[in-house]
């Protein structure tokens, strides 16, 4: 089994540990790809594991769009399943908006070590992004934990 594949089954076992529907909402099997695709050829933030990666790119697709590609927030200024921002297209394109996420947690979260993911969900300083980031980091790493792949 490709790598890529391996990566795209344990997306979708963390969807079925998400919700017992999730793997049907929106455009998941979409999203599941894309997440597969920029784990597979992005760079990882320090520290983190493929694993582990990819439970925050799934725990963050769900928040931001419970996996609708198609999603608009922040007034239409946020778009895709990642809630992107600045990045024309994205919203028709997971694999995009994957690896753009992904590339985001890159750079962001060694600027916020105690709290990786709250520059991505509003800014290190900003309490708000910090609890909103905690609660995701908890549940991306019981994602990680938990998740099993079966080949």
């Amino acid at each position: 089994m490709g790598h890529i594949t391996v990566l795209f089954k344990l997306c979708l076992a963390m969807m079925d540990l998400i919700h017992p529907q999730a793997k049907q909402t929106g455009d998941a099997l979409a999203v599941a790809t894309g997440i597969a695709f920029a784990v597979d050829r992005g760079k990882l933030p320090a520290g983190w594991t493929e694993r582990l990666t990819v439970a925050v790119l799934v725990e963050t697709a769900w928040e931001e769009s419970r996996f609708h590609q198609d999603a608009l927030g922040d007034s239409g200024r946020s778009k895709g399943a990642f809630q992107i921002m600045g990045v024309p297209g994205v919203e028709h394109d997971a694999v995009v908006g994957a690896v753009v996420a992904l590339g985001h947690l890159y750079v962001s979260a060694p600027t916020c070590i105690d709290s990786p993911l709250a520059p991505y969900a509003g800014g290190c300083r900003n309490r708000g992004a910090r609890r909103l980031a905690a609660a995701r980091w908890a549940k991306a790493e019981l994602l990680a934990a938990a998740a099993e792949v079966v080949e």
